[in-house]
């Protein structure tokens, strides 16, 4: 029988490197695909939703959720679902984020937001009313608010705004423009204008606000702001807090802005 000569060291090298190559090309492309990075996931499900390439931002999101279950993954993920219209699967993912970080604000809008587009209206006003019960922070009524003029119930809008003007004791002009706003919306000039001179009143620099009191027929100046109603002050006479504008705030009035 005759004899089989082995392969030489030049032929082993060739067949190795054209056997690596072949895997690169294939098989191997799996492996590596797989072992990226988490961060390199993510990364690209980012670059894939801003490009408007939502199938692709999908499958990359569904993976980094199950290589690292996160808040973040789940936010992510029901976020692209909702862009999808798939209401289920982004509510689901939405859930998860929120019951993992109650606190991010990021995730509880866009849970309301998924519990809107859904027709879910009674889950999702009682989910904001539990926010409110829970937190009870000026975003959370300001919120409250925000979904209930949407679902067009004025009157729990105007009391969720109230509620965040009066937690908030009066100093920040969001709850001043949600009044404002609503009241307009309603028809409501005298109570539009109220709130719009406290608007002022905490930031007298804001020309829209100023363009806006213009548009219903009156000066914006020194003359027309407002305190806040909502706004604290000291009794001189007892050192006792009260709210409310009344004769007694003109002899103990807030800081000039």
């Amino acid at each position: 029988m005759p004899r089989r000569s082995l392969p030489t060291l030049r032929q082993t090298i060739t067949v190795s490197v054209l056997s690596a190559a072949f895997l690169g090309a294939t098989g191997c492309a799996f492996f590596t695909d797989r072992e990226r990075p988490v961060s390199a996931v993510k990364a690209s499900g980012l670059k894939a939703m801003e490009a408007g390439d939502l199938d692709l931002a999908r499958l990359e999101f569904e993976e980094y959720v199950a290589r690292k279950p996160s808040a973040e993954g789940r936010f992510l993920a029901g976020q692209v679902a909702l862009r999808q219209g798939d209401y289920r699967n982004a509510i689901d993912h939405l859930w998860i984020a929120h019951d993992s970080d109650p606190n991010r604000s990021d995730i509880t809008d866009m849970l309301a937001n998924a519990l809107l587009e859904s027709g879910r209206e009674a889950e999702l006003s009682k989910f904001l009313h539990d926010q409110t019960r829970e937190h009870g922070s000026l975003t959370d009524y300001l919120r409250l608010g925000k979904f209930a003029e949407v679902m067009g119930d004025a009157d729990t809008a105007e009391q969720a705004y109230l509620t965040a003007a009066a937690i908030d004791k009066g100093q920040s002009v969001e709850p001043q423009i949600a009044l404002a706003d609503l009241y307009q919306t309603l028809g409501d000039k005298e109570r539009t204008l109220d709130r719009l001179a406290m608007a002022l009143y905490l930031d007298p620099e804001n020309t829209i606000i100023a363009d806006r009191i213009r548009s219903l027929g009156e000066i914006p100046g020194q003359t027309f702001m407002k305190i806040p109603t909502e706004a604290i002050r000291i009794d001189p006479a007892f050192g006792t807090e009260y709210t409310g504008v009344d004769e007694n705030t003109k002899a103990n009035p807030l800081p000039e802005r």
